[in-house]
C-alpha cells in the first residue's frame, strides 16, 4: 500500500465519521450509548456493610492494618488496661488552654455531637439511646467518673471502656480534649470535686488535687480525697 493509498483511506474514514456524528441526533440530556467495556463506566461496588466473598472475614469493611494510625494522628502509646489508664492519667495533659471561650464551646459541640447520645446533655446517663434501652454508662457528674484525672477520662474516650466503644476515629484528638474540658463544666456546675492533675505527699505517695469546687461534706467522710 502506498502512502497516497493510505492518505486516501484515512481521509474517506474521516468523511464518513463526521457524517455520522452530523447526522446523528444530539441529545446531551442522554447517555453514551456504552459497546466498549461497560464495566470501566459501571463497577461492581459493595455496600460498606454488605458481604464480601473476596475479602478476609467475608466483610467489606476491614479494620485498619495492624500498626497504622489515623492520618494526622500522634498515634496513642498505651494500652487498653486500667494500668494503663492511671499510667495516661499521670502522664497526660491537655494541650488545649481550659479557660479559652472557643475551645469549651468546641467541646460542648463535640460532647452533644458525640457523647450525649449515652451520657445525656447535662452528663446524667440519660440519653436517648438509654431512654431505648441500650446499658446506661456511669454518670459524669457523680460518682466516681468525676475523681478520674484528664489523662484517664482521655484515655477511655480513645481506647474505649466496657460497653463504650472507641472514639479515636470519630472524634479528633483536640476535640477529645475540648469535650473533657466541657465535661469539666458539668462537673463543676454540678457542684462535685474534680481531679485535674496530680501530686504527692512527702513520703511520694501519688493523692489526687481537686478542683476550686470545694468536696460536700459527705463525700469528704466516705473517704474522698480532699484538698
Amino acid at each position: 500500500m502506498t502512502t497516497t493509498t493510505c492518505n486516501i483511506g484515512l481521509g474517506i474514514a474521516l468523511i464518513v465519521t463526521l457524517g455520522l456524528n452530523w447526522r446523528l441526533p444530539h441529545d446531551t440530556g442522554l447517555p453514551n450509548t456504552e459497546t466498549i467495556l461497560p464495566d470501566m463506566a459501571h463497577s461492581v461496588a459493595y455496600d460498606y456493610f454488605s458481604p464480601n466473598s473476596v475479602l478476609p472475614n467475608g466483610l467489606t469493611m476491614q479494620p485498619p492494618v495492624a500498626g497504622t494510625v489515623p492520618y494526622q494522628s500522634p498515634g496513642f502509646l498505651y494500652g487498653a488496661s486500667l494500668e494503663e489508664r492511671t499510667r495516661a492519667g499521670l502522664e497526660l495533659h491537655s494541650p488545649l488552654e481550659a479557660a479559652d471561650p472557643l475551645m469549651l464551646e468546641r467541646g460542648k459541640v463535640i460532647f452533644e455531637r458525640s457523647c450525649a447520645l449515652c451520657h445525656g446533655l447535662g452528663g446524667n446517663a440519660d440519653g436517648p439511646v438509654v431512654q431505648r434501652g441500650y446499658p446506661a454508662p456511669k454518670s459524669l457528674v457523680i460518682g466516681e467518673l468525676p475523681l478520674l484525672r484528664d489523662g484517664e477520662m482521655y484515655h477511655v474516650v480513645t481506647m474505649g471502656f466496657k460497653n463504650m466503644p472507641s472514639q479515636a476515629y470519630q472524634v479528633a484528638s483536640d476535640d477529645r480534649w475540648a469535650a473533657i474540658a466541657y465535661i469539666r463544666t458539668l462537673q463543676q456546675t454540678a457542684a462535685i470535686p474534680l481531679i485535674t492533675s496530680p501530686t504527692e505527699t512527702s513520703a511520694g505517695t501519688p493523692i489526687t488535687a481537686t478542683s476550686i469546687t470545694p468536696i460536700p461534706a459527705a463525700a469528704a467522710t466516705a473517704g474522698e480525697a480532699a484538698p
